[in-house]
């Protein structure tokens, strides 16, 4: 499985927040050389799934890039019970991160699972993620994967 982050503000090569890094630490991932990256075309081509914190990027997407709807998952539709969104993490307290990095573990987890099964109907922050099938690697690692090379920013 190979994941990389991408969102919609036009500011490339930003820092993730000291929050973000505290939180990804805590779970054993450095963010310390992540940078951010724009959303594109290339990138939503070469994806084969999707995954987005909240409506506002939905909807961002739903404008921008309508005819790659079809690889959309809502990542607190994975939680349980199921959140409309995961909040984006930027200008929150450390503590307030450290709980939004616990739902992104749970959905993970989930998404995982739901993966590996056969992704269902689940699906409606700023991350996309991208999930290759080249660099595929077992599922079971995949959470722990998504944490060290999911870069969030607020995008």
């Amino acid at each position: 499985m190979k994941v990389m982050s991408a969102g919609f503000l036009p500011l490339g090569g930003r820092r993730s927040p000291d929050n973000v890094q505290a939180a990804a630490w805590a779970r054993g991932v450095t963010l310390a050389e992540h940078r951010s990256r724009t959303l594109n075309e290339k990138i939503l081509g070469d994806s084969d799934l999707v995954v987005l914190f909240d409506s506002r990027n939905f909807e961002a997407l739903s404008l921008t890039f309508p005819y790659h709807l079809d690889k959309i998952v809502m990542l607190g539709a994975m939680l349980d019970p199921p959140k409309p969104s995961i909040a984006d993490p930027y200008q929150c307290s450390a503590a307030e991160a450290e709980l939004i990095a616990a739902d992104v573990d749970a959905a993970l987890i989930e998404l995982a699972r739901q993966l590996h099964g056969g992704l269902h109907e689940r699906c409606v922050h700023a991350s996309f993620c991208r999930v290759g099938r080249a660099d595929y690697q077992p599922l079971h690692e995949a959470p722990r994967s998504v944490w060290r090379q999911l870069r969030h920013y607020r995008g």
